[in-house]
């Protein structure tokens, strides 16, 4: 049975998981890899999907990535349309609370819970981050990975798969060193000391 592709950790939305599933698809036959797209919708443990053996094309955060004994196959990370990113597969989140909240810095919302909502202040912007990485599984072929990590790169050239980057705001991927996650382990480290129970 094929390797899967998972785009969970991308998808705020019906329309973006559509988007991010034919992206995922494209890769999948301009390689010449067949993947099977699966769903692995909330409340499910992403730890779960990124133990499963058959990953060809899983979005996996840089930290769990960095652990990971064996560790997968980086494939690629997608570099953000956005010009703090400096044409590099670097995100930060932006911490927003309603208008008529009370709270000032980050510390403040402490063992509240997160959720979207509209008429929202930043009170709060991250550090860059590296942007996690699309991986597969250690026991997927050399040759197939790497030509997963071609197609990947080669997707922006494509005309039908640059219109669905263009819509999902992403310039390129690129295939960024394993060592490139190291960072997340500190960061972890980090976050822990300042407070936090369970940094991602």
């Amino acid at each position: 049975m094929p390797p899967i592709a998972n785009t969970r950790m991308y998808e705020a939305g019906e329309q973006r998981r559509r988007l991010w599933n034919a992206l995922a698809a494209h890769i999948s036959n301009s390689s010449g890899v067949p993947l099977r797209v699966v769903e692995y919708a909330p409340p499910a443990p992403m730890t779960d999907l990124w133990n499963r053996p058959d990953k060809g094309l899983v979005q996996m955060c840089g930290r769990p990535f960095w652990l990971s004994d064996p560790q997968p196959g980086a494939v690629a990370a997608p570099v953000p349309d956005r010009p703090y990113c400096r044409d590099r597969p670097l995100y930060r989140t932006d911490m927003a609370v309603r208008r008529d909240d009370a709270a000032a810095t980050l510390k403040d919302l402490f063992g509240r819970w997160i959720g979207w909502t509209a008429e929202l202040r930043t009170i709060a912007v991250s550090d860059l981050a590296p942007m996690p990485p699309f991986v597969a599984s250690s026991g997927v072929p050399q040759d197939e990975l790497e030509r997963l990590r071609q197609s990947a790169a080669q997707a922006h050239r494509t005309p039908d798969a640059r219109r669905i980057m263009d819509d999902l705001g992403v310039r390129r991927f690129v295939r960024p060193e394993d060592e490139f996650y190291r960072t997340t382990e500190r960061r972890s480290r980090e976050a822990m000391a300042e407070g936090y129970a369970e940094p991602a």
